[in-house]
């Protein structure tokens, strides 16, 4: 449970975590979510229309991805 930050709407985050080991360290790590149910409860309405579309996920997929290479870049600066 959380709340999403851009909208202040709370979200139960259910998800499925899958890990594979190598040498007792994690070497992949595979989350699976029901990404429309996610997108309903943090966007609202916006999220019940578009959440199930490719184009949803893909926007999604493009932020969150640049989100995680400014954190990367921030980290290595340190």
């Amino acid at each position: 449970f959380y709340t999403f930050s851009q909208t202040g709407r709370k979200v139960h985050n259910k998800i499925n975590a899958h890990f594979e080991y190598e040498n007792g360290l994690i070497v992949k790590h595979t989350d699976s979510l029901n990404l429309h149910a996610w997108a309903k409860q943090a966007m609202g309405f916006t999220g019940f229309l578009l959440g199930g579309t490719s184009f949803f996920k893909k926007k999604l997929h493009a932020k969150t991805t640049r989100m995680l290479q400014q954190y990367e870049a921030r980290k290595h600066e340190k």
